[in-house]
């Protein structure tokens, strides 16, 4: 029951951990029972979740960050990704983040991401704890508003035009109607409304008029789709069609990474599979098949255990029937010593399916190794 709980409360702090959008609301009527404890890995569960942010949210943790990394002087070793260990490694001495970037060997995305996990997991410490990847945090909407009108009545024309720029370059960043109109999926109907009226006011093209024709056809253009994105998402059954359209993209997306996951592994490109696998078991965490693959590759991997048995827990839990995924799991056990938690979980594998021969002859042989070593 203890294991039960463990997991369950991790599975629901991975989902919030990674939920980066919307605002939260506390509901006072929800209570744990006073009885109920849960030990959970802090450590590791934010290590795994620093991996499936999104990008862009790492990188603006490191917006101001000053001061200097080094790895602490007692932490785990195990667990840790080859890209995270390979970072590690370099942080032996006191760095600031531009040394580690410089000397890391990683693209800047990878660092990063890197430095995030070990720093949030304890396996890097930073010289001011409390301003280390402190971020600025954003005005109400109403102040934010007004200060942005009284800015704009203070610039000159080029400011206009470089701010323009930027927001061209956002819109050329978007991949939804969410990312136009820069406001997160769980976002309300108020909120998304009061997003448009901002965009009109600082963006809408009858602003412009004045300005070379190149600058009135880009403006007309962008704001046409702004127009697009808060007509479809100010509507309620509008909204809903839009979001399903959504969830099945990200299921494309998400078969997209695991079939490169599942080519990488087969190339012998272990690092680079792991964070396909990873990445598609994140996007789609309810498909079972994504998160066997992702806990079998872990398992190949040193130190990596405890997160591969997790993965094959999960991909178990999801489809109990599939008496695949409990042999891999037999294999991890058996790989790390465990003989007959790999015994008891070949047993039920063939409970599962009693006329499989190739799980029977498993059984018998682990059956006869342990009696053997007795």
């Amino acid at each position: 029951l203890d294991t039960i709980r463990q997991n369950q409360v991790s599975e629901v702090l991975r989902i919030a951990l990674l939920w980066t959008d919307g605002t939260w609301n506390f509901d006072p009527r929800v209570r744990l029972a006073s009885e109920v404890r849960v030990d959970v890995d802090a450590n590791r569960l934010l290590l795994e979740c620093a991996r499936h942010l999104p990008s862009g949210f790492v990188r603006a943790r490191f917006a101001n960050v000053t001061g200097l990394f080094e790895a602490a002087e007692s932490n785990g070793k195990g667990d840790l990704l080859p890209e995270e260990a390979f970072v590690l490694s370099r942080a032996y001495a006191p760095a600031t983040l531009a040394e580690l970037l410089a000397i890391s060997g990683l693209d800047e995305e990878q660092t990063l991401r890197a430095i995030y996990g070990l720093l949030l997991a304890g396996y890097v410490s930073h010289s001011d704890r409390r301003r280390a990847l402190a971020t600025i945090r954003r005005q109400p909407a109403s102040s934010t508003r007004v200060a942005t009108a009284a800015k704009r009545l203070n610039t000159n024309a080029a400011d206009v035009l470089n701010d323009l720029k930027a927001f061209f370059a956002r819109l050329e960043r978007a991949n939804d109607y969410y990312e136009v109109l820069d406001v997160g999926r769980m976002t309300s109907a108020e909120e998304i409304r009061d997003a448009y009226h901002e965009l009109a006011r600082n963006y809408h093209p009858d602003r412009f008029h004045q300005n070379d024709p190149g600058v009135r056809a880009r403006a007309d253009a962008a704001f046409a789709r702004i127009a697009q994105a808060y007509e479809t998402l100010s509507d309620e059954l509008l909204r809903a069609s839009y979001d399903k359209r959504l969830e099945s993209g990200q299921a494309s997306k998400a078969e997209t990474l695991f079939q490169k996951g599942r080519a990488s592994r087969q190339q012998g490109r272990s690092a680079e599979a792991l964070r396909f696998l990873s990445e598609a078991a994140m996007v789609e965490p309810r498909t079972a098949r994504y998160r066997a693959e992702y806990g079998q590759a872990l398992s190949e991997e040193p130190n990596n255990r405890r997160l591969a048995e997790s993965e094959l827990r999960a991909a178990i839990a999801l489809e109990p029937g599939n008496p695949s995924y409990r042999v891999i799991l037999a294999e991890l056990y058996q790989q790390n010593g465990l003989r007959r938690r790999a015994q008891s979980e070949l047993e039920r594998a063939l409970a599962v399916d009693p006329t499989n021969q190739t799980i029977g002859a498993l059984l018998t042989k682990l059956k006869s190794e342990r009696s053997v070593l007795k």
